[in-house]
């Protein structure tokens, strides 16, 4: 597939104002309906909740 593939994990801060801030200027750039976007991110950020809401090795910090 020969693609570049920069994984990282976005708990919460700064980083995580930044990805919200470039994917609300990604959907808006292109041909996709506003609103489908923030459906799709909206499912994902709920996916992400799920999946490591039990997670013990959690590196999040819940206040």
């Amino acid at each position: 597939m020969r693609c570049n593939m920069d994984i990282k994990y976005i708990g919460s801060g700064e980083t995580a104002k930044a990805l919200v801030y470039y994917v609300t200027d990604y959907i808006n750039k292109s041909f996709l309906p506003v609103h489908v976007g923030f459906d799709t991110l909206h499912y994902a950020v709920k996916q992400n909740s799920i999946k490591y809401s039990g997670s013990s090795d959690s590196t999040a910090v819940r206040h």
